[in-house]
């Protein structure tokens, strides 16, 4: 253990590689015994006419904030989907009836317009990448203006509060393949349910859930804004710059390209879920969307060459396409199962089953969170450290139990320090969990080489350990000291776990001698 801090920044495209090496390492015995047929599904081309290094053909890249739920636009039929809720269950993402994406050109009076913008097809497939934290989009050509989108899910390891914000962003790229002047128009259409939009002159749109804000690389580009009646932006370009305050409107940005030029529009879309007062961390840095769509524009850039780094570094790999996009989609569960409360709860949800069995899921990701976002490791530590039974045991579940099956009630965590709240199960026989516990807490320590935290868990980890001899003396086999015969574990729906618990509570055992040695 060194005294500098280590922890693995988006600098070095090294660093992302060497956390899919264990992967490449499982993977290896199925990719040999595979690799014939696989050949043989490429050589057919009817089942295999794809290419298999981008993902599409999928409802879209979940794109939003750590623990502040996520936006998805379905390329293939040109739809927006939301879920401001987190987590996601298994059906949460709902569709807006009342966004969309639109275009306007005009060459030399030509004037060509789609009125829902949708990925341009490719082999009867939409063009369109879906690969977290990244979704390519390309529309196509339209009046000789290749026009594409990239959307961006916030990640920022070195200034965290960029990344646990409610926002999406969009970057168009506006590029003319022809030797005259066009004059073309994006518009991007939201609504928000019966709540009019207020209008700030120049920018976009906001009212008390959701804000879109707009900024151009050009400095002749112009931002207009209408309420989706007259729908002038796509008749002459522009919007009418109505002031009404309607609960669709309309922000469009027009500009003009020279031969061959390209140019650059950035939008950011970003919301605020008052339902429920302790959603979200978000709500002790910012008050309104408004202000957090135009934070988005500040670090626009800096978000978007961060989300690069990480997919186009980890492509780079000599792994097999499959695998890297596998992984990288592998994680959206950063945006989608990620709560972050605002008192500094961190929490995973299993998924469908919401928050059950968060404990023995995440600690089974910790590799891929310690390297990549080691202070939301640490947060989650701390929170299951502060809810450690007093007998030492460390839970299993951090969700309330009793709210029945009420979708804004299923978010609800147990507070800091409610030692005895109740699992879904008895988990006093649960041996991996306090082995799941000192063993994250060792290797986040190992990756970051932060003692302040460490420190702080060392007594819930002590607490943890002391807490497995006593399952060994209760539960153990006689014969072969520090192994199990009665014990049970995460897994509990039948089969055998005491050789499981034996195995893990051998390395717990060497990391706590490790650890011992050290403090």
């Amino acid at each position: 253990m060194t005294n500098k801090k280590q922890i693995i920044t988006l600098k070095s495209n090294t660093h992302f590689i060497r956390i899919f090496f264990l992967l490449e390492i499982l993977f290896t015995f199925s990719i040999t015994m595979y690799a014939s047929s696989f050949q043989d599904i490429k050589k057919d081309s009817s089942f295999y006419s794809y290419d298999e290094k981008i993902v599409n053909g999928t409802t879209g890249t979940p794109l939003g904030g750590f623990g502040c739920g996520a936006v998805k636009f379905n390329a293939n039929t040109g739809c927006f989907a939301v879920m401001t809720t987190p987590p996601a269950d298994a059906y949460d993402f709902v569709m807006k009836k009342d966004a969309l994406l639109q275009f306007y050109s005009n060459r030399n009076g030509h004037i060509e317009v789609k009125d829902t913008l949708k990925a341009s097809l490719v082999d009867g497939r939409p063009n369109d990448d879906a690969i977290w934290p990244l979704h390519l989009v390309d529309f196509g050509n339209i009046n000789g203006v290749k026009v594409k989108m990239v959307g961006i899910s916030p990640l920022d390891n070195q200034n965290y509060d960029n990344m646990h914000l409610p926002y999406a962003l969009y970057e168009v790229v506006l590029t003319n393949t022809e030797a005259s002047d066009v004059t073309a128009a994006f518009a991007f259409k939201w609504g928000s349910k019966g709540i009019p939009f207020s209008i700030s002159s120049g920018k976009g749109i906001y009212n008390d859930k959701w804000s879109l804000m707009a900024a151009c690389e050009h400095p002749q580009s112009k931002i207009s804004i209408e309420d989706d009646v007259t729908n002038r932006s796509l008749q002459q370009g522009y919007c009418n710059h109505s002031l009404k305050q309607a609960s669709v409107q309309k922000v469009s940005v027009t500009t003009t390209l020279s031969a061959h030029e390209t140019q650059r529009i950035h939008f950011v879309l970003a919301w605020y879920n008052r339902t429920d007062p302790e959603i979200g961390y978000y709500m002790n840095l910012y008050k309104t969307p408004k202000e957090i769509a135009e934070h988005g524009l500040s670090v626009f850039s800096q978000l978007k060459g961060n989300a690069e780094r990480l997919v186009f570094g980890i492509r780079k790999s000599n792994l097999p396409d499959w695998l890297k996009n596998q992984t990288l989609n592998t994680l959206v569960n950063v945006v989608n199962n990620s709560m972050y409360k605002k008192d500094g709860r961190v929490a995973f949800s299993e998924g469908q089953w919401t928050c059950f069995a968060t404990m023995d899921q995440m600690w089974l990701a910790r590799q891929i969170i310690n390297q990549l976002l080691p202070f939301y490791g640490w947060q989650e530590l701390n929170y299951w450290a502060r809810t450690q039974m007093k007998n030492g045991q460390i839970h299993h579940d951090f969700n309330v139990m009793d709210v029945g099956d009420k979708r804004e009630k299923r978010s609800l965590l147990v507070a800091w320090d409610d030692t005895e709240h109740a699992d879904y199960r008895n988990i006093q026989k649960w041996v991996d969990l306090n082995c799941g516990f000192i063993i994250s807490v060792y290797e986040l320590y190992k990756a970051t080489a932060d003692r302040k935290q460490f420190d702080y868990l060392w007594p819930y980890v002590k607490k943890a350990a002391q807490r497995i001899l006593v399952q060994v003396e209760q539960y153990g086999n006689k014969k072969y000291p520090f192994t199990f015969d009665n014990s049970e574990n995460s897994y509990d729906a039948g089969g055998n776990p005491n050789p499981y618990n034996a195995n893990l509570s051998a390395a717990t055992y060497k990391i706590m001698v490790s650890l011992a040695k050290e403090k």
